[in-house]
Order: structure tokens, then C-alpha cells, then sequence
């Protein structure tokens, strides 16, 4: 006999018999229990007080600047030698030329083998590294203060000496080859790629490497980019750490005091695709599980009116977790892990971006609502009060706990110097963000956001979506991995 059953039969037999008036009782007054105080709403935090470490700089007898950055804590320090120079540089059919010449100086020197570099670092405490990107590229080093001397002399070695073996440039070629196999084949960066060159042609971020202007690199050619971008006219140093500023000038001084030559490198003109209608691009990912969205337009740069109040609106909109973007498509429509949307500067004009993977079922309706989402904010659905005030907050208390490292203060430094912002960017960035008002911030996303045409990359499996989302009745062209033009 089953538990269930002796349970009904004792329930129905207790319902069996006389049924008595129920006798009725004043009901007692109930108290409510006093507050757990483990589950209290903690105060807010009393907001950071920010002081910004000074500034110091100095220029060496050559013209090149130094700019230092104190922070006597630990007995460590770090420098950059920058230079304006980056893949824009590239002469046409050898893109990739500064990745791999600024990749080779740190596989050794004429003095030293790379196995031989790699253990010079290693006695000192050393670190040496170069690095390149679009806008710009350089030598890094970190170390011991006590080692400074030492340390500076490998990083000169790299810089007026490098070894430029024909065998690292194989190696190198080949990784190179790798990745751009890599791209062609890992949705996001499809859909980066798509976007860029959407956005850019095929000129400053539009210029991909590929595989034949890699293979026409030579060594005459690697050689001859690094004499003619890494000079002083061209470049500044950034250092931070355990040093004074005459110390590291002497320094400095006695060992590229004599370093000559070059000149300054002409900043390329940055032009911006001029959308004037929305437009899906399509990339195929055959069988994708997901679908990659990106949608993106040209919006004012730093230098330009309504900057912060756009910052500030985006931020609200798609910039941060708690953000409407991504508590629509994360939390109530369940089609992604993430949904963010973003401003991005670099040379020529600003632009904005929102990105988020979705299921593969939910493509087409992530694409309409996401449309949707803008529609709603520029009509029925403004940004309110609570969400400018609660992105504020958010900005104004997380950054001094960004300078907790002077790491940050010489990335803005650098920011400052490569692209021409005001010398006090980073001293008036929390009055730039206290003084934009709600109405502001909404009007400028409105303005330069959600009342304009987008372009809006979409890398998914075509035989599915391709259809449905022509449907939508936006124009439509289809691209291939390397964001050109395959039909509209």
C-alpha cells in the first residue's frame, strides 16, 4: 500500500464526522520582527578624494622629450619610447610591415643572439618588449631602479643596434601568415574586420595584411622602416616608477644624447564611410552556432563639441552591465551571454559601436530589436534621470582607483601626446563628466546615435539568415572574410 494512499484514507476518515462551530478568538496584534541587521542596505560609499601625482618632464639634448611620473613604493621601474608611427605607415602591398618590423627588435642585436638577449634580461630582473599598432608603435622595458643603467643599455642596443635575423624574420612571417588564417575563420574578428573596412575602404583601419603583401616584405625593406620611424624627432619617452627626473635624464643623455636624425611622421587623413541609410552586411560562418552583431556609425571625437555628453548617453544606453541594451537582450530576451555598445577614438573622427553575440535562432529578432532599441530611445522610451545619474556615479567613483598604478596616468599622457588633446584632459575629466546634464546626454546620443544611419555587420550562416533578414527591407550586401564586397 502505497504512503500516498494511507494518507488520503487517514485525510478522508479525519473529515468524516460531526463538524463543531468554530469557536472564534480576538485576533492578537502581530508585531513585526525587527529588521536583520545582516541584511541591511549598506551606506553609500563617501566619494574618493583624487589627487593626481605630478607631471615632470624634460627634453634631451637631440629634441626628444621625456616625461616622468614618480612613484617611490617599490624599487621598480618602467619606460616607453614611443613614436608616431604604425600600420598607417605600411607602403601599399606590404601591409604588415610595422608589426614585423617593431616585432623583430626584441629577438636580439648585433651583440647579442636571442638566447643571449633573453638571458641579459633575465640576470638584470629585466624586461624588454616592443609593440606596434595602428596609430602608433614602440620599445618598452621594466626593471629594478638599482639595474636602471644596465637595463637602459639593452633598450638602446634594441633600438640603434637590432639584429634583424633573416631566420627571426621567417618566423615571424609565418605567425603572421597564421593569423591572418585566424581571422578569416573566428567570427568577432570577421566581423571587425567586415566593419573596418565598411567604415575605413581600404585605407588607415581598411588595410588588412594578407598573405601576398607579407610575402614581399624583405629585410632591406624592415631595416629601412625602422631608421626612417624610430627617431627622436618622432618619438617621446614615458617612464614611471622609483627615479627622479635628473637622474633619468642624465641617464638618458649619456646614452641617446647623440642619437640623430629623422623627422616627425605626418599623421594620415582619416575619412569615415558617410552613411545615409542602414545597412546590413553580411558575412557567412557556415553552420555557426551564433551570430555575430555589430553595428557601428561615425560620431564626434574628443576634440569635438558634445563628446562627454555622448560618452555619458552611451554609457547609459549600452556602456555598462546594468545598461538597457543588455538587460534587454541578456536578461530578458535570453540571447546572450552580453550586449555593449562603446565610443572608440583614434585618428580622424570618433566612432561608435554595439556588439553582442546571439543564438543562432535569434538573429534576425536580434537585429529588429536592437533597431528597436534605438527607435525607443530617440521616441517613447528617453533616458531617464536615474539611468544618466546612476552612469555617472559609476564613472566618477571608479576613476582614482585607476591611477592606483602610474600605468594608467602615462597611458593618458600618451594619449595626450599622439592625439593632440588638451594638456589637461585627464585633470578635468570628472568636472568634464559632473557637468553634463540628463538632458544633455540623451540629446547627444539622439543626435549622433540613435536618429542616424548605421552600419550593421552581421557574420552568421547565411543559408539560414540570409533571407529573413532581407525580409527586413533594409539594403543588403554580402561580404566575404576579408570585408569585401561579394554581391548586394
Amino acid at each position: 500500500m502505497s504512503r500516498s494512499y494511507v494518507f488520503s484514507l487517514l485525510f478522508a476518515l479525519a473529515s468524516c464526522g460531526p463538524k463543531e462551530a468554530p469557536i472564534e478568538t480576538p485576533a492578537a496584534p502581530v508585531e513585526a520582527p525587527a529588521p536583520d541587521p545582516r541584511f541591511a542596505k549598506p551606506a553609500p560609499l563617501a566619494k574618493r578624494s583624487l589627487t593626481l601625482p605630478e607631471v615632470k618632464t624634460a627634453t634631451l639634448s637631440n629634441g626628444l622629450q621625456v616625461v616622468l611620473i614618480e612613484d617611490h613604493e617599490l624599487p621598480l621601474f618602467s619606460l616607453q619610447l614611443s613614436v608616431r608611427s604604425g600600420s598607417f605607415t605600411d607602403p601599399a602591398g606590404k601591409e604588415g610591415l610595422a608589426e614585423l618590423a617593431m616585432n623583430l627588435l626584441d629577438e636580439g642585436t648585433t651583440k647579442k643572439d636571442t638566447i643571449a638577449f633573453a638571458t641579459a634580461q633575465k640576470k638584470l630582473g629585466a624586461s624588454v618588449g616592443s609593440y606596434s599598432g595602428g596609430d602608433s608603435a614602440g620599445l618598452s622595458v621594466s626593471g629594478l631602479t638599482k639595474n636602471l643603467d644596465p637595463t637602459l643599455d639593452l633598450l638602446v642596443e634594441v633600438l640603434l643596434t637590432p639584429r634583424n635575423d633573416k631566420n627571426d624574420l621567417e618566423r615571424l612571417r609565418k605567425d603572421a601568415l597564421q593569423g591572418i588564417l585566424a581571422q578569416r575563420t573566428e567570427p568577432n574578428a570577421m566581423a571587425s574586420r567586415a566593419l573596418a573596412r565598411t567604415m575605413y575602404g581600404e585605407a588607415y583601419s581598411g588595410r588588412f595584411e594578407t598573405e601576398a603583401s607579407l610575402k614581399a616584405i624583405t629585410a632591406k625593406d624592415v631595416a629601412a622602416w625602422q631608421k626612417a620611424n624610430l627617431t627622436p624627432a618622432n618619438g617621446i619617452i614615458f617612464a614611471s616608477g622609483d627615479l627622479s627626473l635628473d637622474a633619468l635624464v642624465a641617464s638618458l643623455e649619456a646614452r641617446l644624447g647623440k642619437w640623430k636624425g629623422g623627422a616627425a611622421q605626418a599623421d594620415p587623413t582619416v575619412t569615415v564611410a558617410d552613411l545615409t541609410q542602414t545597412t546590413l552586411f553580411l558575412v557567412d560562418k557556415p553552420g555557426a552556432a551564433q551570430s555575430v552583431i555589430l553595428a557601428a556609425r561615425p560620431v564626434p571625437g574628443r576634440n569635438e563639441p558634445g563628446y562627454d555628453a555622448l560618452v555619458l548617453g552611451n554609457a547609459a544606453w549600452g556602456g555598462t552591465f546594468m545598461s538597457r541594451f543588455n538587460m534587454n537582450f541578456r536578461e530578458e530576451k535570453g540571447w546572450t551571454y552580453g550586449a555593449r555598445s562603446s565610443v572608440e577614438d583614434d585618428l580622424g573622427p570618433g566612432v561608435w559601436s554595439a556588439s553582442t553575440s546571439v543564438r543562432a535562432d535569434a538573429t534576425v529578432v536580434a537585429v529588429q530589436e536592437l533597431l528597436a532599441e534605438l527607435d525607443r530611445v530617440k521616441g517613447e522610451k528617453p533616458l531617464t534621470p536615474q539611468e544618466v545619474e546612476y552612469v555617472r556615479s559609476s564613472m566618477i567613483n571608479s576613476w582614482p582607483g585607476r591611477f592606483e598604478t602610474p600605468s594608467f596616468l602615462l597611458g593618458q599622457q600618451a594619449s595626450i601626446w599622439r592625439y593632440g588633446l588638451p594638456a589637461d584632459w585627464t585633470a578635468t575629466y570628472l568636472s568634464r563628466v559632473q557637468a553634463v546634464t540628463p538632458e544633455a546626454a540623451q540629446a547627444a546620443f539622439v543626435e549622433h546615435v540613435a536618429a542616424k544611419p548605421l552600419a550593421l555587420v552581421v557574420v552568421g550562416d547565411l543559408a539560414t539568415h540570409e533571407a529573413p533578414l532581407t525580409a527586413l527591407g533594409r539594403p543588403v550586401v554580402i561580404l566575404d572574410a576579408d570585408g569585401r564586397v561579394v554581391k548586394k
